[in-house]
C-alpha cells in the first residue's frame, strides 16, 4: 500500500512505522537526507525493532535527495545482515539510484529494488517469516 504524505503537515524528512511485520519507511516529498538524518533513521529502527529481524519497505517521495555521505552511513551503519531492505522504486530515476546503490556501496545487509510493490512484498514476506535467511 503507498501512501501520500503532505509534507506541509509533517516537520519531519521520514515517516517510520511498522505494519504486518514489516517496517516501512518512506522518506517523504523534497526530503534532504545527510548524516544526522541517516543515524537517526538507523537509531529509531533499532527501536522499533531491537532484535533486527524485521525487514525494511524503503518508499521514496518525489524528488528525495540521499547526500553521498548519508548513503555510506547507511550501508555500513544499518549493517544489521539479517535485515532485508526493499527499495520501492516506481521510476525510473530512484530504480537508477537503488542500483546504483546497491553497486557502489555494497550494503551489509540484502537489498533490493523493485518496480512492482507486490514483488517487493513477496520477497520481504520471505524474510519476515524467516529471521536470519541469507538470500539476496
Amino acid at each position: 500500500m503507498l501512501r501520500e504524505l503532505d509534507t506541509a503537515s509533517s516537520a519531519y524528512p521520514f515517516e517510520l512505522w511498522r505494519e504486518d511485520g514489516v517496517l516501512r519507511l518512506l522518506l517523504t516529498r523534497h526530503a534532504r537526507i545527510g548524516p544526522t538524518e541517516a543515524k537517526e533513521l538507523v537509531r529509531l529502527i533499532a527501536a522499533l525493532d531491537p532484535l533486527g529481524e524485521a525487514p525494511v519497505l524503503l518508499e521514496l517521495g518525489e524528488l528525495v535527495q540521499v547526500g553521498p555521505v548519508a548513503k555510506e552511513l547507511l550501508s555500513r551503519l544499518h549493517g544489521e545482515p539479517r535485515r532485508a531492505v526493499a527499495l520501492l522504486a516506481l521510476d525510473t530515476s530512484d530504480r537508477l539510484q537503488g542500483e546504483f546503490f546497491r553497486r557502489f556501496h555494497r550494503p551489509l545487509f540484502p537489498f533490493r529494488v523493485f518496480a512492482d510493490p507486490q514483488e517487493a512484498h513477496r520477497w520481504l514476506a520471505i524474510w519476515a517469516r524467516s529471521p536470519g535467511l541469507r538470500m539476496v
